[in-house]
């Protein structure tokens, strides 16, 4: 790479785009905020300071560095950025076209921000604790601190058909709308789990944090309770240059998606009942990827791993049609050695995903979602003669044949990761003819 700045993007978009798979929960956005805001396990160490609106923050101590991440652009799933709705006190009138001219929450933030923009309903968050020295550092709590409160937001509400998935690695979820504000913590299976765990040089934990209302425009902020050789000390978590998230219900603001080159106004209400899918509609089953790709993931990896299965679900793909889905995330027990040039310490880890559509048409359809999606991310190259569709992005293989789209992420310190996706993309795509 003789270009250092493209360079510096690709590991960049690298961080963006390949991490530790989500189980998907699309849907309909009235009700959404009862969703966790899906969030990529990525270790990310950044070297900067406190960073301007939309950049990570990121701060240091002597034994330990904690990088906070809020845009919803920055953090990405398996579809893509997950994106974010956001409540601006204008009438629709006075809001011109969104940046991306589609029906999508992705690409929104700076925008919506520049607005005098607020998160609707809920604010995701990423939040990774690196150890800097031998020193071991233990965190034992979290607890949450509304700062300030209003009543909700007037203005519109700029939504979209969907988003948010659910992450399979530990999250933490804040209830905004109790005194104090109710903390949850649960691991990848879905169980509620202490919050205890520790890190020394070397180790990373990333958590992803989902705080949601449904009755304030709620500022608040999130204090980590650490102790260093018996020494108590508290970390408190911030967004946009130290300064507190920000969440507003969207219960006082009109909703609006941008549908056919306008804005159009949305029902909304959180008792609105899911739409129950027609059996007429449904994909039929599909093959056990994560069996298909089991012994191409332990050559990759190349080290003992971890493996954690997504349940099988129909539900509806980011084009709004029913996609049967499932999947795996195999995880390296080992972090990986802080190798790049951003000095970003990442997580060796491969996510596959295999995804069903009733008909091909209805796969094509997913496909071009999928890969216009990953797009936002950087640029794609063109796989002729692979399959009927076939797309390489950084560290993400995506391809289709007939009804079936394969989706293959790798987060991993090397150079050769083009290299590496696109053979074990293969590898896997031939385990399916």
């Amino acid at each position: 790479m003789a270009d250092p700045s493209r360079s510096k993007r690709t590991w960049r978009q690298r961080r963006r785009t390949a991490g530790i798979a989500i189980r998907r929960s699309w849907g309909k956005m009235p009700g959404w905020a009862a969703i966790i805001a899906g969030i990529v396990l990525t270790a990310i160490v950044g070297a900067t300071a406190t960073a301007i609106v939309g950049k990570v923050q990121s701060a240091v101590a002597d034994d330990y560095r904690v990088t906070v991440e809020s845009n919803p652009d920055r953090i990405t799933s398996r579809t893509g950025p997950i994106g974010g709705s956001y409540v601006v006190a204008k009438p629709i009138q006075d809001i011109g076209e969104p940046p991306i001219k589609e029906n999508s929450c992705v690409g929104r933030y700076d925008w919506a921000y520049a607005m005098g923009g607020v998160d609707a309903d809920s604010t995701a968050a990423r939040v990774i604790i690196e150890g800097l020295t031998e020193t071991v550092v233990h965190i034992d709590g979290i607890s949450a601190t509304v700062l300030e409160t209003a009543a909700p937001s007037l203005g519109s509400n700029l939504t979209c058909r969907g988003r948010g998935e659910q992450p399979n690695v530990r999250y933490v979820t804040i209830d905004l709308d109790t005194n104090p504000p109710t903390v949850l913590t649960y691991d990848a299976s879905g169980m509620a789990v202490p919050f205890v765990f520790t890190v020394s040089k070397g180790q990373s934990e990333v958590l992803d944090i989902s705080a949601t209302t449904n009755k304030c425009t709620c500022s608040w902020q999130v204090t980590l309770r650490l102790s260093i050789e018996g020494k108590a000390e508290n970390y408190t978590v911030q967004a946009r240059g130290k300064r507190p998230f920000k969440t507003t219900s969207s219960a006082n603001a009109k909703w609006y998606q941008w549908v056919g080159g306008t804005w159009v106004e949305q029902r909304t209400g959180p008792d609105e009942a899911e739409p129950t899918p027609d059996p007429n509609e449904l994909p039929g089953p599909i093959a056990d990827v994560c069996l298909l790709a089991s012994p191409h993931v332990a050559a990759v990896l190349n080290k003992p791993h971890r493996t954690q299965r997504d349940a099988e679900a129909i539900r509806p793909g980011p084009g709004g049609n029913l996609l049967r889905h499932s999947g795996c995330t195999f995880v390296a027990d080992t972090p990986a050695p802080t190798a790049s040039p951003t000095g970003e310490t990442l997580i060796d880890s491969v996510n596959v995903w295999l995804d069903g559509a009733k008909t091909d048409p209805v796969a094509k359809t997913e496909f071009d979602v999928f890969a216009k999606n990953y797009s936002l991310n950087g640029p794609s190259q063109a796989l002729p003669g692979v399959a009927q569709d076939a797309v390489l992005f950084d560290g993400v293989f995506l391809v289709r044949t007939g009804r079936l789209l394969l989706t293959v992420q790798i987060s991993t310190d090397s150079r050769e990761l083009q290299e590496r996706t696109r053979a074990l993309g293969e590898a896997v795509f031939k385990e399916l003819q």
